[in-house]
């Protein structure tokens, strides 16, 4: 476990973008959040525990934009990211979060990997507003 924090010290320095990274094991569904940044960790968002996808649907009604609750609970099952991960090697979505106040444009990635102890999905939650901003120009 210390290891795998150090490693995504090191990754989360290269991208100060990153709000949150999760290892989800597949099988089981179980969680451990890492390097969550302040503003994510205000959020109040459990940092482990049994079921990441059941857990993130009942978070999604107090964090996410309320114009973004129906999308999100539609596109965020297990089934629609296992299967896009299977198709394309990654599942990505895009909605917003709020957080003091203020929304945050997000994306949401993740892909499946293979460790010593067998598959994990790893999923990053980062802030895009600025690339959705230099995309608009």
């Amino acid at each position: 476990m210390q290891e795998e924090q150090i490693t995504f010290n090191r990754f989360k320095a290269l991208s100060s973008d990153i709000l949150c990274i999760y290892v989800v094991d597949p099988v089981t569904n179980e969680y451990n959040e890492y390097n969550a940044s302040k503003v994510y960790a205000d959020l109040g968002i459990e940092k482990n525990g049994e079921d990441f996808f059941k857990t993130t649907l009942i978070n999604a009604e107090k964090v996410i934009h309320p114009d973004d609750i129906e999308y999100f609970k539609n596109i965020f099952t297990k089934e629609n990211m296992m299967r896009e991960i299977e198709e394309k090697g990654v599942f990505q979505m895009n909605y917003r979060l709020v957080a003091y106040g203020k929304t945050i444009v997000t994306g949401l990635r993740a892909v499946r990997i293979e460790e010593k102890d067998g598959p994990q999905i790893i999923v990053g939650v980062s802030d895009i507003g600025s690339q959705v901003m230099c995309e608009l120009k």
